[in-house]
């Protein structure tokens, strides 16, 4: 479910808090932040992540100022970022001011108003977690996850958003080994780079997109599109054409909106939506977007593997 959040967020959660890979967490929720901009419970975890668990105070309190400008409704990240002020960074002018703006769009805010009683008492407006009940990532040991899928899905993240490489291509290569004819590891290794097997070469839709969306040039997507003048592979080449020449009209399959649509349609209604959403939103290059859409045609790999 690449469209879906939720479960960056909860994975976020487990690394940190289960598995003591703080850093990995943060990595996760930073690639969250840009895929979906108007999720509301991203920034307030990545900057708990980033105060509580690395000590990276003044990064956790431009995130909540972000949070707070892309959704200012969200009363809570008020809160964060007043007991990041006053606690962690000692500025608590700083956070009476963010306390008075809370107020002043949500008058009578119950939260803001006992925050704002114990700021003028000199009181700590929030406890740090103690380190010593922090899960320390040296006690534990996953690198061999027991799930291959999970296994690949972890080292796809590692490749792509942690900058280790090496080691996700060297998991990779060991699940490899297991199944040569496991789709999935051959995909994954395909997206960070790799050049797939010359004696089995990988010819399906999802491997025609990833070598598109690695390549990175219009002329490789309308390739992709000339190949396939219909259906539901064909709109998924066209998205990926749109992302990378800056348009903003993606084309829908006429049965997306119909209620007898597929599942499959429906879902990557779904997933353009969130894409769309996101574009207003984006510092960097549109091709930060590309994964979301990669991660789509990945996660039914079945139905496109040659």
């Amino acid at each position: 479910f690449p469209e879906d959040p939720q479960w960056r967020t909860q994975m976020a959660t487990l690394l940190a808090d289960q598995r003591g890979r703080p850093e990995e967490a943060v990595a996760l929720l930073q690639e969250t932040r840009i895929l979906f901009p108007l999720d509301v419970a991203t920034r307030p975890l990545l900057a708990q992540l980033l105060a509580d668990r690395l000590d990276r105070v003044d990064e956790a309190r431009l995130v909540l100022e972000e949070a707070l400008e892309v959704l200012p409704d969200n009363q809570y990240s008020y809160g964060d970022l007043a007991a990041l002020l006053a606690d962690r960074l000692q500025d608590r002018a700083g956070a009476a001011e963010v306390l008075r703006r809370n107020l002043q769009r949500v008058p009578g805010d119950q939260i803001a108003q006992t925050m704002t009683v114990s700021l003028n008492a000199g009181r700590t407006l929030r406890p740090v977690p103690s380190r010593a009940a922090m899960v320390p990532a040296d006690s534990l040991n996953d690198e061999h996850i027991a799930l291959p899928a999970a296994g690949l899905r972890r080292a796809l993240f590692r490749a792509e958003a942690m900058n280790d490489g090496e080691a996700a291509r060297a998991e990779i290569a060991r699940l490899l080994a297991e199944d040569p004819a496991l789709g999935y590891a051959r995909w994954v290794d395909l997206r960070i780079g790799g050049t797939g097997s010359a004696t089995r070469p990988d010819t399906g839709f999802a491997f025609a997109f990833a070598r598109a969306a690695r390549a990175g040039s219009p002329a490789a997507f309308e390739a992709l599109i000339q190949d396939i003048p219909s259906g539901l592979d064909h709109f998924v080449a066209r998205a990926g054409l749109t992302l990378i020449t800056g348009g903003r009209d993606f084309a829908l399959p006429a049965a997306a909106n119909d209620r007898t649509a597929g599942p499959l349609m429906k879902q990557f209604t779904v997933v353009m939506s969130e894409i769309g959403r996101s574009l207003p939103y984006l510092a960097g290059g549109r091709a930060q977007l590309m994964p979301m859409l990669s991660d789509f045609v990945g996660a039914h790999l079945s139905r496109w593997a040659a």
